[in-house]
């Protein structure tokens, strides 16, 4: 009976120890440690995210420690998997490596090659934008390309909107305007060679062709010439001055009332020599009402110096394109001033940067962009 009892015992104790290992947990295992993406191209001054997986039996711990090596820049690092990769990093290949936190003596590695990032194209820049070419004469356009990582400032020239096959433009941005040329505007394209997706546009305005004289230490271009009473009538070949405005208030004013017409008859008269003022004649001049709106012009007026009214802008310009004019100081394109009034009494008319006539015109008071464009009969 004792012997039983033992036995029955015994078996008791293995059965329970069978159990007690059966029920306890078995300890995690690190086999390795893979990295990913791996090989992968990194360009310099860019990042990328590496993803650790350590893999092994019982489920072991997935926290890993990121290092490099084979970096030649402190600036290029690694935290959390993600790689900065310097600017100026040199070293063509860089060692991607995640230790486990759990078994320090596993790891894995990812090898990334530093490579020179693809440049991208986001726009052209032209100069200048918007200009004047005589018929016969040439301009000179250059573009810049912006974009990312220094892409190939080479560009492809093309026009459109000429009438002659002899306006051309080079290869290197060269613009000649055949002497023969109708078109009033011609459209100059310059095409990224890298990215042929991204254009530029600028403009070229042809004039006429016309006569151009010195009086008083300015150009001005001839708009007629009265050859029995030896007289000229002429216009500054440039803009002048800068935000000017019409009238120093805004308020309801004609031409004969105006800031300007004061400022032309004597601030401006004056800065002529005594010869040269001897040669400017004193003009009767009609001001019309608006033709689109009839606001009215006020009464005629006597004046040595004036500016354009719309119907003679009309006559003098064979183009909104030859109407386009200079800057003296800035030597951009710019808007000018006519004596006519605009859709309200409060408004003058001008001629806008393409060279167009706005009917509507601006509050007399209104500074920016506008410039001068005097216009006189002298003596020849």
């Amino acid at each position: 009976m004792k012997k039983n009892m033992k036995i029955i015992v015994m078996c008791l104790l293995i059965i329970f120890a069978v159990l007690s290992c059966n029920t306890k947990e078995k300890k995690a295992k690190v086999d390795y440690v893979l990295v990913n993406p791996n090989p992968v191209n990194v360009a310099r001054g860019t990042i990328r995210q590496f993803t650790a997986h350590v893999v092994g039996e019982n489920r072991p711990s997935q926290g890993v420690t990121w290092s490099i090596t084979g970096n030649n820049s402190s600036l290029t690092t690694i935290s959390n998997g993600k790689l900065t990769v310097d600017a100026e990093e040199s070293a063509s290949l860089i060692s991607v490596i995640a230790t486990s936190n759990q078994n320090k003596k596993k790891n894995g590695t990812a090898f990334a090659g530093i490579v020179t990032p693809i440049p991208t194209v986001s726009y052209i820049s032209l100069t200048p934008l918007n200009t004047i070419v005589a018929r016969g004469g040439y301009q000179n356009f250059t573009a810049e390309v912006y974009g990312k990582y220094n892409p190939p400032q080479t560009v492809t020239w093309s026009i459109t909107g000429n009438s002659s096959s002899r306006t051309t433009i080079s290869t290197s941005g060269r613009l000649s305007i055949d002497s023969s040329e109708t078109m009033g505007t011609i459209t100059v394209l310059a095409t990224s060679t890298y990215d042929t997706e991204v254009s530029a546009f600028a403009y070229a305005n042809i004039h006429k062709e016309y006569t151009t004289i010195s009086f008083g230490g300015k150009s001005w271009r001839v708009l007629e010439t009265d050859t029995q009473n030896n007289r000229a009538l002429i216009i500054s070949f440039h803009a002048l001055g800068y935000s000017n405005v019409y009238h120093t208030s805004n308020t309801d004013i004609t031409w004969e009332n105006c800031f300007l017409r004061d400022y032309l008859n004597n601030t401006f008269y004056h800065s002529f020599s005594a010869s040269d003022q001897d040669r400017i004649l004193t003009t009767v001049i009609s001001n019309s009402d608006n033709p689109v709106y009839g606001t009215p012009g006020g009464n005629p007026t006597s004046d040595k110096i004036f500016l354009l009214s719309i119907a003679e802008a009309q006559t003098y310009f064979s183009s909104d394109a030859d109407r386009t004019v200079e800057s003296e100081i800035y030597g951009s394109i710019t808007s000018w001033w006519l004596r006519s009034p605009g859709n309200f009494p409060y408004t003058a008319a001008f001629v806008d940067n393409y060279g167009e006539i706005y009917m509507r015109g601006a509050s007399v008071n209104v500074q920016y962009s506008m410039c001068l464009r005097p216009a006189l009969w002298i003596n020849m």
